[in-house]
């Protein structure tokens, strides 16, 4: 029996021994604005433990010379940026745990700035709006009218009742701040562009032909999501262009004048 019983302690101990440190706590990825400090923590199940942080900056893993349970950075911190830290945890009988990487990642911080532009349909009292803010989360249109729309809807479409003059306003939200722009839409003269303005055919198969009474020194042609399809500058009262080769469907037509720039919705048939 007592042979039995030192054969068990003698076992239990060996388990004891060869055992590797166990990390139960992982350093975590941090994202920092420039003027915050980088706090890595670590835990681990073990006997004697030794903590040895690595940093890797793109060259390879090197020490940072700290035996401790956790990792501040606050000197230099943007220097750090997309730079990965792990933690190698030895215990008292040489046997070591590497940890996950954690990854530094460096925000600006900076508020969001609001801007958007619209075009019309001029078929209907209908103006469709893409928001170019800057760093907004969420985006708030106030149409002018009294209605609005709440959440990140980057591009909309409003149907208004009357031809007025409409004071659109967008605000743009982040955790950082907020920012707003007030833009005219002038519904009003709708008719008047539509008289100093002329595309045809409209919907277009082939070829697009654009005049107008200002000399046209830009003429550009989207698509809904804004990706650039055709460009032309011809410094002159009109411009065709060749449409044979994009998709059907619908895309913004940009002409930039002297005094004005004007927005077409047009169709690929």
């Amino acid at each position: 029996m007592k042979n039995l019983l030192s054969l068990s302690a003698a076992i239990c101990i060996s388990a004891i021994a060869l055992a590797q440190p166990i990390i139960t706590v992982q350093p975590a990825d941090q994202v920092l604005c420039a003027d915050t400090c980088a706090a890595f923590d670590i835990a681990a199940v073990g006997t004697g433990m030794n903590y040895f942080w690595q940093i890797d900056q793109g060259s390879g893993f090197s020490g940072v010379g700290t035996n401790s349970d956790n990792l501040v950075f606050c000197d230099s911190i943007t220097a750090l940026d997309s730079a990965v830290v792990r933690c190698i945890i030895t215990d008292i009988n040489g046997d070591s745990a590497i940890s996950m990487e954690a990854m530094i990642s460096i925000d600006s911080c900076l508020p969001p700035i609001a801007d958007f532009e619209f075009y019309f349909d001029y078929t209907e009292v209908i103006a469709c709006f893409t928001s170019t803010s800057e760093r907004a989360e969420t985006l708030i249109w106030f149409f002018g009218d009294g209605n609005t729309t709440i959440g990140n809807v980057a591009d909309t479409c409003h149907d208004y009742d009357t031809k007025e003059l409409y004071w659109v306003k967008l605000y743009a939200f982040s955790s950082y701040g907020s920012d707003s722009i007030v833009k005219k839409v002038d519904i009003l003269g709708v008719d008047e562009i539509e008289e100093n303005v002329s595309v045809y055919p409209n919907p277009a198969s082939d070829i697009l032909n654009i005049s107008m009474d200002e000399r046209i020194e830009r003429a550009v042609v989207y698509d809904i999501y804004g990706k650039l399809c055709l460009i032309d500058n011809p410094h002159s009262s009109s411009v065709r262009f060749d449409l044979s080769n994009l998709q059907r469907g619908a895309f913004i037509l940009r002409l930039e004048t002297e005094n004005d720039v004007i927005t077409r919705k047009i169709l690929k048939e």
